[in-house]
């Protein structure tokens, strides 16, 4: 191997390395790598499964959804609006307070009266938070049985 091809595969190998332990430090400081890729980008909420989707639900009953939502900020934040597409998307408790690196389960339900059998019902919510007075959106599915 002549030696411009040798120190061009050392300087590969080191930038691999120097990309990992970055990485790794990232990780371990926020938690996963979905939390330090999101801080990293001025998020101050993040949620670690935006969508979900439940499949064989019942047109007559209600559908429960719960979304991970995690402070990434020094101070708290105030959860003060849910955005949804239906009436029939209800969340628990508005507005509530996020501590500053706390996790915060965010409970939202959907009803199913109204819906056909075999459907498909799907909503985009949007959380609305201060003190940046910005928003993080979250998607539902619900896919109803044939039965009934």
């Amino acid at each position: 191997m002549s030696q411009g091809k040798l120190f061009m595969f050392k300087s590969s190998l080191l930038g691999l390395a120097v990309f990992g332990t970055c990485a790794a430090i990232l990780i371990l400081y926020f938690g996963s790598y979905h939390r330090a890729v999101a801080s990293l980008q001025g998020w101050s909420i993040t949620c670690s499964e935006p969508t979900k989707i439940v499949s064989d639900a019942d047109v007559e009953g209600k559908v429960d959804f719960t979304f991970p939502l995690h402070n990434l900020q020094s101070e708290p934040i105030v959860v003060h609006g849910l955005g949804a597409q239906c009436s029939c998307t209800t969340v628990e408790e508005i507005p509530f307070v996020i501590e500053p690196y706390q996790d915060y389960d965010l409970k939202i339900s959907v009803d199913g009266y109204g819906k056909n059998p075999g459907s498909t019902f799907a909503d985009e919510i949007t959380v609305y938070y201060s003190p940046k007075q910005n928003e993080l959106i979250l998607y539902l599915e619900v896919r109803y049985s044939e039965n009934k």
